[in-house]
């Protein structure tokens, strides 16, 4: 896996060399597929790019990225460490990184506020592998590419006017109470028992 992450980034490097790349960059307003079209790469290859501007003295901003497949399996996260993702099981189902599977090779960003864990601009795609042969399906991935909201106005996605998403790290992690997308109880409280009361979620707590 090293090895393959090393190759990824010299890869990268050699078609998107930094200096030229962080000046394009900013000139664009991290605009993806500007840059993916002016550097010749995909759209993963330029989101994967901007998350390694972090040179001391010349650094872009401070980029996170997860990939994830269609059920939901992390296949690999990079950057920015300010983003909070769960150890263990899946991610927030309201993540636009979701939503891009029914929304195929459309670019999606939102606002997200983190239940607990701050506000971020996300943006989000699917990907779609190399061709086999006729009876194997195509292997779709999606990306989720973000950074602090704080410093929304420096891109060309936070500039534009966006939906506010309430998410969470994930839904066992979660206090945010009336989720209608809420999969499972938090396990940091003790669940709801009162028969005689309905509330939006399927699983209420006290």
């Amino acid at each position: 896996m090293a090895v393959s992450e090393l190759a990824r980034y010299a890869a990268h490097a050699i078609m998107m060399p930094y200096a030229a790349f962080l000046a394009a960059a900013q000139r664009a307003k991290y605009d993806i597929d500007v840059l993916g079209a002016r550097f010749q790469v995909s759209f993963e290859q330029a989101a994967s790019r901007l998350v390694t501007l972090q040179r001391p003295g010349a650094a872009g901003l401070p980029f996170f990225l997860m990939e994830i497949d269609h059920a939901g399996n992390r296949l690999r996260k990079a950057g920015a460490s300010g983003f909070p993702q769960a150890r263990f099981g899946g991610n927030c189902p309201k993540l636009n990184v979701h939503v891009a599977f029914a929304q195929t090779g459309q670019v999606l960003a939102d606002r997200v506020e983190i239940f607990g864990g701050g506000e971020f601009v996300t943006i989000a795609r699917t990907i779609d592998g190399p061709r086999a042969n006729f009876q194997e399906r195509v292997r779709r991935t999606a990306i989720l590419i973000g950074y602090d909201a704080a410093q929304a106005a420096e891109t060309v996605y936070g500039g534009a006017p966006l939906a506010t998403v309430a998410g969470g790290t994930a839904c066992r992690l979660c206090e945010r109470q009336g989720c209608l997308a809420r999969a499972e109880p938090p396990v940091t409280r003790p669940l709801g028992l009162d028969e005689m009361v309905t509330g939006l979620s399927a699983f209420d707590f006290q």
